[in-house]
């Protein structure tokens, strides 16, 4: 039997002894709520439900060790202070308890809960974000009454309630990307359980308060129940969507990409599939020779690496590595047996960020990796993007179209460019003030990049101009899909105080044809942009070339 082989073993025994772990749990909670938990009882029940969190992340399940630890994180307190959980406070442990069950046994139970635990798996809830979900939960007299209507011009799929129970209902459902709570109905106790333990469980759910009072108390309030921003009437749509943008791209990222070298190429499988369970991309060799190619093909956001593999060292990878601009600041980790710290302090002179024992505990190594990628994207994001809208600046822009243009002509597939300019901006910043243009800036931004494909590429070009790039996309394609925008653009309500605006935008669109260049593509579409604006603007319009 192959170390692969024994660790799937292990693993296999592990899956198979989860359903008694959590019977464990459940019968446990389910006796003692009966009679009454005492402190012996009730730290045996924290005990159970700890080792489940370590043993979980130990077997490479971190979906169920995730869900172990919001229980575990609900009881912690109860046990440091020495005190037992209030009634009142049971109804939040019994839905983490629910929650834990469908990753233990896989079955929807309520465990007396009353209610039903929504599926919460990262498929669901990134298919459901980039669905574009929103859940409005407003009172029926809300001084908001347009805001369903202006979320769903922003693209998003707008489901309005006005009843707990119904939103609670849907929740079990299908979650969304964006919940919206007036704040009165925190005072449901099954309401804001609920939505704790989806902000909890890392579901990358954005959820909303918006209330008629402002104060610490309300504030303190809303936080508790999990919500990620707080409002007070009026709000404008446009800046809701701002923090929604703002919070959705702290956490809805394309996947970390982690490359492992090690010369057993056993253990970096091994690695791997830890990585793999909480959501991590992977790409394992064990040939050192192979990294220059593999790194130029895959463009990892980290690299792990042994320090000890035949003909090359770790280190020379590393120094190696730092020698091309694209990977000076990129995070390397060497995952090693070595223990001496002389020997592991050079290996990290040599160019890498951080070392780690091979027995390390995986969420160490998991919660290292998040941390280092997060810091080494900011970073990058800083020279890539537009400080204001966060889209590619316009470097970036021309670095993509080039690249772009070779795989069109390479593969002999269609690719269009577009060049879009917000119409009369300078009169909307004399009128209402350079604030407000901004964000008339950063709601086109957000409609742009909500209402393409993720494999098409949107960059503020310069002022309140923007590009974007269509690969596989014909002209009419590319016309169809702008004048969809902007028909939704143009419909927008803004605001200035008591006044309601729209703006508008023109825009060019090309194609590319073999023999172009760069500077050409440019200039056509930009022509055609120039005639948009000069025949009437509010308008798409091709270039005569294409």
């Amino acid at each position: 039997m192959t170390p692969q082989q024994k660790i799937e073993a292990l693993q296999e025994k592990y899956k198979k002894s989860l359903p008694d772990r959590f019977l464990q749990i459940s019968n446990l909670f389910e006796e003692y709520e009966e009679t009454g938990f005492d402190a012996e009882g009730f730290h045996e029940f924290y005990r159970l439900v700890h080792n489940l969190v370590g043993s979980g992340a130990t077997f490479g399940l971190m979906n169920v060790s995730a869900k172990a630890r919001v229980l575990d994180d609900l009881l912690k307190p109860y046990v440091i202070e020495n005190r037992l959980p209030s009634l009142q406070e049971y109804a939040k442990i019994k839905m983490a308890i629910a929650m834990l069950s469908r990753v233990c046994i896989g079955k929807n139970q309520d465990i007396g809960t009353g209610l039903q635990m929504p599926h919460t798996s990262k498929e669901t809830t990134m298919a459901s974000i980039a669905n574009g979900k929103a859940y409005l939960l407003l009172k029926q007299d809300t001084k908001q009454p347009k805001i369903d209507k202006q979320l769903q011009n922003f693209g998003f799929d707008v489901t309005l309630f006005h009843k707990a129970e119904d939103l609670l209902h849907t929740l079990n459902e299908q979650l969304p990307a964006l919940i919206v709570l007036d704040y009165t109905y925190l005072d449901i106790e099954a309401l804001c359980t609920q939505i704790f333990l989806l902000h909890e469980a890392e579901n990358n759910i954005i959820i909303f308060t918006i209330a008629d009072i402002d104060n610490f108390a309300t504030r303190a309030k809303s936080v508790r129940c999990g919500s990620d921003w707080y409002f007070t009437h009026p709000i404008e749509s446009d800046t809701l969507i701002e923090k929604f943008d703002m919070l959705s791209n702290q956490e809805v990222r394309d996947p970390i990409k982690v490359l492992i070298l090690d010369d057993e190429i056993d253990v970096a499988n091994y690695y791997a599939s830890m990585l793999e369970d909480t959501g991590i991309d992977t790409l394992c060799i064990d040939k050192p020779a192979k990294i220059i190619d593999t790194m130029a093909e895959y463009k990892p956001d980290l690299l792990i690496t042994d320090l000890y593999m035949h003909d090359y060292s770790g280190s020379d990878v590393a120094k190696v590595l730092r020698q091309f601009d694209e990977y000076v600041a990129m995070p390397i980790i060497f995952l090693s047996i070595e223990r001496d710290e002389k020997i592991q302090n050079r290996a990290i002179g040599s160019g890498a960020e951080d070392f780690m024992h091979k027995a390390t505990d995986p969420v160490s190594l998991i919660t290292k990796i998040k941390s280092k990628v997060k810091r080494y994207r900011s970073m990058r994001e800083k020279i890539e993007r537009d400080s204001l809208t966060n889209l590619y600046n316009h470097i970036t822009v021309l670095h993509f179209l080039e690249k772009e243009m070779e795989a069109a002509k390479r593969y002999n597939h269609p690719l269009s460019f577009v060049m879009l300019d917000i119409d009369f901006f300078k009169k909307v910043n004399d009128t209402y003030g350079h604030q407000t243009g901004d964000m008339i800036l950063k709601s086109l931004s957000y409609m742009l990049k909500h209402r393409v494909r993720e494999s098409d590429i949107v960059g503020r070009y310069g002022g309140e101009e923007f590009a974007v790039i269509l690969p596989y996309t014909t002209l009419a394609d590319a016309i169809k899909i702008i004048e969809e925008i902007r028909e939704k653009f143009s419909s927008l309500e803004h605001t200035n105080g008591e006044e309601e605006f729209s703006v508008t935008f023109s825009a060019g669109v090309c194609q590319y044809l073999e023999g172009m260049n760069v500077a050409e593509l440019i200039e056509m579409t930009d022509e055609a942009l120039y005639e948009a604006k000069e025949s009437g603007r509010n308008k798409t319009l091709r270039c005569m070339e294409c």
